[in-house]
């Protein structure tokens, strides 16, 4: 009985889940969705600004959108090139290994 405790105490037998965090990426537009239409309302009397922070969170938006989808558009790319050109198995393990450079 002695010998058990002891095991648990040094942390032998004792499996550690990592420490999860929230998927930041994946919470973003919950931050500059709102921002959208708060510049349009603060900027009202200043139309150059508003216009130019306007485009550039916008453009913000649409590359973080890229950004998120790019690992699947890849494996689905390679995936239809190496069906349609008949390539095989090297062709694949080339696309993955590319995949898991980006």
């Amino acid at each position: 009985m002695a010998s058990s405790q002891s095991d648990i105490s040094n942390g032998e037998g004792v499996v550690m889940r990592p420490k999860r965090s929230p998927p930041f990426k994946f919470l973003l537009p919950l931050i500059y969705a709102p921002a959208l239409p708060l510049i349009r309302i603060a900027f009202r009397r200043n139309p150059v600004v508003r216009d130019r922070l306007f485009t550039a969170v916008l453009a913000g938006g649409l590359f973080h959108g890229f950004y998120l989808i790019r690992n699947f558009m890849l494996s689905h790319f390679w995936r239809e090139w190496i069906l349609h050109h008949d390539a095989g198995e090297e062709l694949w393990m080339l696309g993955m290994r590319l995949k898991s450079i980006s």
